[in-house]
Parts: C-alpha cells; structure tokens; sequence
C-alpha cells in the first residue's frame, strides 16, 4: 500500500534536484503516472483529478494542474523525466529499458512494480522473474544505474491460513 505515493514523492524530489528519472509504471497507464506526479507537485489530492471532480466544478487548480502536465514533456522537465509505457517485463525488455535510461544518462530507473514478469522466452514465470532479478544486479552495476523496484506484498496469503501461500505470487 502506497508505493506509487512514496515512489512519485521521490520522482519529484529528485527532478527538484536535477536528477533524471526514468519511469515504467507498470501498473497504470505513463498519462495517469504524470498526472499522479503533477498533482504531487501541486498538493492537489489525485482523486480529485481522477475523478474529475476538477473539471466538474471548474476548480481554479485546473489550469495549474493542466500546465504542469504540459511541463512534464516540454524542456527543461522533459530531458530529467521519462516515463514509459511497457506492459510487462522480461529479461529482454527489462534490458531494453535499462540500456535506454543509460542512453539518456537516467540517474535512476523505477520499475513500478516489478511483478509484472511475462514468460519472454517460454520458460515459466519463476525462471523468468528469477532471470529479471539477476539481470537487475548486473545492469546497475555495468550501467551505474540506481535501480528502484517496487513489488507487492500478497497481503492476502500473510494474513491467510495457508503457511505455502506468503511464496506464491
């Protein structure tokens, strides 16, 4: 609970500092991701934009929320941010990402979350998630990349009855 809150809160720091971000938000769609970060930035509660409470009752933060999100893909934001849209990661596309953010001279790469692992080459899941993991060790360390990503915790198996279902995913 709360890792896309705690994960943009740290976006927003480090773009604040001039660090370059980039994002694979796997869980939702990269306009929601920056939508999420611009009403950060703004103290303006997401729900609100969302839901479009905004829009229904013409707040005044519209405008300001609207230009932040403009901001987000215009220079000087857009040459420390990226946020890209893969549906799930496998060893190949993981690297892909990895290699790009290193083109870009990212400072840091977030995997939001990392559970999303696609079977790449046929193999099962565990193989596939086991290969992510020790790829993630080595490309931090060849591209000097700081490597942010976030799981899920299965709340359901931990406060359940059944002692083998905490490993399952």
């Amino acid at each position: 609970v709360g890792k896309t809150t705690m994960l943009s809160s740290a976006v927003n720091r480090w773009l604040d500092i001039g660090k370059r971000v980039y994002v694979l938000p796997l869980e939702t769609q990269p306009k929601r991701f920056r939508t999420y970060l611009a009403c950060q930035r703004l103290g303006i509660k997401p729900g609100d934009a969302f839901s479009g409470v905004l829009r229904s009752t013409a707040d005044a933060r519209l405008p300001a929320l609207e230009q932040a999100l403009r901001d987000q893909v215009h220079s000087p934001m857009a040459d420390n941010l990226r946020v890209k849209s893969v549906p799930a990661i496998n060893a190949k596309s993981f690297r892909e990402a990895c290699e790009d953010a290193a083109a870009l001279k990212a400072d840091v790469l977030i995997v939001d979350h990392i559970d999303h692992i696609e079977a790449g080459d046929g193999s099962n899941l565990y193989a596939e998630s086991m290969k992510v993991n020790r790829l993630a060790m080595k490309l931090a360390q060849e591209l000097d990349l700081l490597l942010i990503l976030s799981s899920q915790l299965n709340t359901d198996a931990v406060r359940g009855t059944d002692y083998l279902a905490k490993f399952a995913a």
